[in-house]
């Protein structure tokens, strides 16, 4: 750690989508995408939060993004 500085580790793991279950849509300010998705092993429902449309479109079967 850094002389005077705090430091924040974050865990995040990787998810790997497996079905996509809506079109991209936007909520809150974000575009959301709604997914099926694997991640060490355990199946989930979730949704993918992007800033962009254009980034929301790129979300597919073997998209990979972080929770």
């Amino acid at each position: 750690m850094m002389e005077g500085k705090k430091q924040f580790d974050m865990n995040t793991v990787d998810c790997t989508v497996l079905e996509v279950l809506s079109p991209p849509y936007e909520k809150y300010g974000c575009w959301c995408v709604d997914v099926k998705y694997n991640s060490w092993g355990n199946i989930s429902n979730g949704t993918v939060n992007v800033f962009s449309e254009k980034e929301a479109t790129k979300v597919e079967i073997g998209y990979v993004f972080q929770a």
